[in-house]
């Protein structure tokens, strides 16, 4: 038996069994505790029941592409969903496993590089509640570092064409993809193994590659710029008044939230760290935080930010665990240090696990309500079902529409200007109109928060004119 439990701990794939086994664990709790669905989530259900090159929201669409997949064989529903965003973030911490390998031959250092990401809230908490945009942009750099630390090695064509897709990644999946390129190319321009890749003939391979995936959406993006650029500035709050302190106090405290706690559980790795005589690899995630840093000093000089928001910083942050996985690839930190850094994860992943599986549940006994305790789908279920007969629905709230797909997979749904289940129409003019707001004569049905004194009200018209 101990020969066994040597085996499994030498395996050199156990740190990424490990992963997929807590995400598998995510998910199952994400399927069990609540049928509400999330913020963002509830804009996939609506708005990627089509193809299009753009959507009324400003980021690219390859994630609403592929939900649109998913919704093609498990229905336009919370499952197709989450199924979705664990399948991505597992090909991420695939990737992240991957470039570690790369970086060292050290176990433990890869060991390390992996699971410090589960020490930085945007993928011990964020990740799970909300993102998706954010994860293809994720898988973007990522695989973007992945490509380019293989192309470093090989130069063949696979390469360059995998280095062209992983971009294709990245632009795709969220327009702050640009902010993640600024400083890794500036890096790349000062390292010879790597500058000297954009000189083969075969890196018109990887352009290739991106004008084709990403060129037809770059062209909808320019005829529709004004829009999409005016939406990006207002979620983003920038401003021309320009506060330098302010603003520069601003940033250097998401960068912190960003990598907090993980940074007080590294420090003792740093003694380890090379400090003289950088390879190619301590070189290349160096110079991109110090680009960072440049990035950082200037930009307050511009503009400003009213509020700027952690899991905004992905493009700029995320490569923070592989930059100490460089710096002390070369040596192999003691068992004491490892083993508090294991024990910290340990912690903070039952932790969570305790959060989530209790959010729904405990939080309203205290007056607390998390989005997953409101009962959106069982008071949709609590109207009587004669009153949908031969009837569409009308609605002119999102939240209602999307759980309204999950209760009536065969009813078109009218949201605003939108049909969902456009094939389901029924003839004639008549729906059900459900809302959240109080009107005259309306039917009012509502349930109650789960294990919570908070009810959630829908106001019903069973004869609406839809046309």
């Amino acid at each position: 038996m101990s020969d066994l439990f040597r085996n499994l701990k030498e395996n050199r794939f156990l740190p990424i069994i490990l992963i997929n086994l807590y995400l598998l664990s995510h998910l199952i709790i994400r399927l069990t505790i609540s049928d509400t669905i999330q913020v963002d989530d509830i804009e996939q259900l609506i708005y990627a029941q089509e193809l299009y090159l753009g959507y009324p929201f400003p980021q690219p669409p390859m994630y609403s592409w592929l939900s649109w997949g998913a919704f093609q064989i498990f229905g336009p529903n919370l499952i197709a969903l989450s199924v979705l965003k664990y399948l991505i973030i597992s090909t991420i911490f695939f990737l992240i496993w991957k470039v570690a390998r790369e970086i060292t031959v050290e176990k433990i250092v890869v060991h390390i590089v992996l699971f410090s990401y589960l020490l930085m809230p945007s993928f011990f908490w964020h990740m799970h509640q909300g993102f998706t945009h954010t994860l293809l942009l994720s898988l973007g750099i990522i695989a973007t570092v992945h490509s380019l630390l293989l192309l470093e090695k090989r130069q063949d064509s696979i390469s360059y064409i995998y280095f062209g897709f992983s971009l294709s990644i990245g632009i795709m999946g969220k327009y702050s993809f640009v902010l993640f390129l600024i400083p890794l190319f500036s890096s790349i321009l000062f390292i010879k193994e790597f500058r000297k890749l954009f000189l083969n003939p075969k890196i018109l391979l990887s352009f290739g590659v991106l004008i084709l995936i990403a060129f037809p959406h770059l062209y909808w993006f320019l005829g529709n710029y004004h829009t999409i650029s005016a939406e990006i500035s207002n979620r983003l709050n920038i401003s021309d008044e320009v506060n330098y302190i302010e603003t520069q106090i601003k940033i250097f405290s998401a960068y912190l939230g960003f990598i907090f706690p993980l940074i007080l559980f590294s420090m003792p790795f740093y003694k380890f760290a090379e400090k003289h005589n950088l390879n190619k690899y301590q070189k290349l995630t160096t110079y991109f935080f110090i680009f960072v840093l440049v990035f950082s000093i200037i930009f307050p000089i511009f503009s400003s930010i009213e509020n700027i928001k952690v899991r905004w910083l992905h493009p700029l942050m995320i490569l923070f665990p592989i930059w100490i996985g460089t710096l002390i690839s070369n040596n192999k930190p003691n068992k004491r240090i490892t083993r508090t850094f294991n024990l910290s994860i340990l912690i903070l992943v039952v932790f969570v696990f305790t959060i989530r599986i209790l959010q729904a549940e405990v939080a309203p006994k205290f007056d607390i309500y998390p989005r997953v305790s409101v009962p959106i789908k069982a008071t949709i279920q609590k109207i009587p079902e004669e009153i949908f007969l031969q009837k569409n629905i009308f609605t002119d709230d999102r939240e209602i529409a999307a759980h309204a797909l999950a209760v009536f997979k065969k009813k078109a749904i009218f949201y605003n200007d939108k049909v969902l289940n456009k094939k389901n129409i029924l003839d004639g003019n008549k729906c059900v109109y459900l809302s959240i707001n109080p009107f005259k004569n309306a039917s009012k049905f509502s349930f109650y928060s789960k294990y919570g004194n908070r009810k959630y009200e829908i106001f019903v018209d069973k004869n609406y004119n839809c046309l």
